[in-house]
């Protein structure tokens, strides 16, 4: 099964070096500590490194090194921390090694000349890791958050923005919570943020305190009103958004939210869906399976009663879903959602409106279309992907910036 964690696209954690830059045949693991141990080494590098004349890295030694570097790379896997391509081996010509008889010299020369290779690598080629790192304090302007209110259809809708850190303009990314959204992906949504993207959230109408009445068709208006208090030129100009690059990231509920409305929107607007409901699919079911109404419609009491979060008839709620399950099937929707960059997320322990499954028959759908960017990735993990929060952040940081940034220009 596939794992963003091991995936050609997820990659390896933390910072890189461009391949080009090194002609790499090994990894090395660096941690903090190797780091300052090499900062140490530069004043003897003579020792070490030689003219292309002299004698290169004889068999032994090769053997050596290798050795070290897979030991190197199985600590920082161990640890997560970051690892480096590095230009090691008897037939790359990147370095030489003095003729030491001793192997215990040779193995500490090779370290040595490893370490010296791969410092001005390291500072050139190491971005910063926005997953797990801060930004600089000295962006200007520096990360922010604000409180904000959009109307939909007179109703205001409570939501914040988190604002990238420097002047912009940021693209932006609009996060969906789910139903009734006890997990807002907040986590997810800083890790985007660091990674140079303002961020936007709000809870629907009649959920969590924003005005008006909760509805499956209140929600789809609710993300287009959202999409519009982006676009407009005023709000724009204040936050610094670049409203020409414009995301969808939504969660279960939200993930449907995200697909609907992508299918609507222009090519260049890209759309991710985690453990994505299909609310059409549900509705569908529910008039030859009683007992899947029945568990839904409790979940709608239990979640629209006095206290809880949404503002709505439970009764009602489930009604629009059956009324609108031919249209609200994301899996018709693979004609609108072809020309967009598609991200779509699934766990192994989920239920089949939401699971592998349905996902896989969504990606088959849009590239039969001729949809050229769909992602298909599977975790295995629960419904909000509790053992794999940084895996996802990464995971949705890396397609931001490679298959929705060559959508976006």
């Amino acid at each position: 099964m596939a794992h963003p964690n091991t995936s050609k696209f997820s990659g390896a954690r933390g910072c890189r070096i461009n391949a080009a830059a090194a002609s790499p045949v090994a990894s090395i693991g660096v941690t903090r500590a190797t780091a300052s141990a090499m900062s140490m080494m530069m004043p003897i590098a003579g020792i070490c490194l030689m003219s292309n004349g002299e004698k290169r890295i004889d068999r032994k030694s090769s053997q050596i090194a290798s050795q070290i570097a897979r030991q190197e790379t199985d600590a920082v896997r161990n640890d997560g921390i970051a690892v480096l391509p590095a230009a090691l081996g008897r037939s790359s010509g990147m370095f030489s090694a003095l003729a030491i008889n001793d192997t215990r010299q040779r193995m500490y020369s090779i370290r040595l000349c490893l370490s010296l290779l791969i410092l001005p690598l390291l500072a050139a080629g190491c971005a910063q890791d926005p997953v797990r790192a801060d930004p600089a304090p000295s962006a200007n302007p520096p990360a922010a958050m604000e409180e904000i209110s959009i109307l939909s259809n007179g109703a205001r809708m409570n939501g914040l923005l988190y604002l990238a850190a420097g002047a912009g303009p940021h693209p932006v990314v609009l996060f969906l919570h789910g139903y009734p959204g006890f997990e807002r992906n907040l986590d997810l949504a800083q890790a985007v943020r660091r990674a140079g993207y303002d961020v936007v959230y709000f809870d629907y109408r009649g959920t969590w305190g924003s005005a008006g009445t909760f509805s499956y068709g209140h929600a789809l208006e609710d993300v287009e009103a959202a999409l519009s208090w982006i676009r407009a030129p005023s709000i724009a100009e204040k936050y610094h958004f670049d409203s020409t690059r414009i995301s969808l990231i939504g969660h279960s509920f939200g993930g449907w939210l995200s697909l609907m409305t992508g299918a609507r929107q222009p090519a260049n607007v890209c759309v991710a869906a985690i453990a994505a409901e299909n609310a059409g699919w549900d509705g569908s079911r529910f008039p030859d399976h009683p007992d899947e109404r029945a568990e839904q419609l409790d979940y709608f009491r239990a979640t629209t009663g006095e206290g809880a979060p949404i503002r709505a008839t439970a009764e009602d709620v489930q009604d629009e879903i059956i009324q609108h399950a031919a249209t609200w099937n994301y899996l018709t929707q693979a004609n609108g959602l072809k020309a967009h960059a598609l991200l779509l997320l699934s766990s192994t322990r989920d239920t089949p409106d939401e699971d592998v499954a349905m996902h896989k028959q969504l990606a088959e759908a849009v590239r039969s279309a001729g949809g050229p960017r769909v992602r298909n990735l599977v975790f295995d993990d629960d419904h909000p992907f509790s053992s794999h929060r940084v895996a996802v952040a990464e995971t949705l940081v890396r397609w931001l910036r490679q298959d929705c940034a060559a959508t976006q220009g």
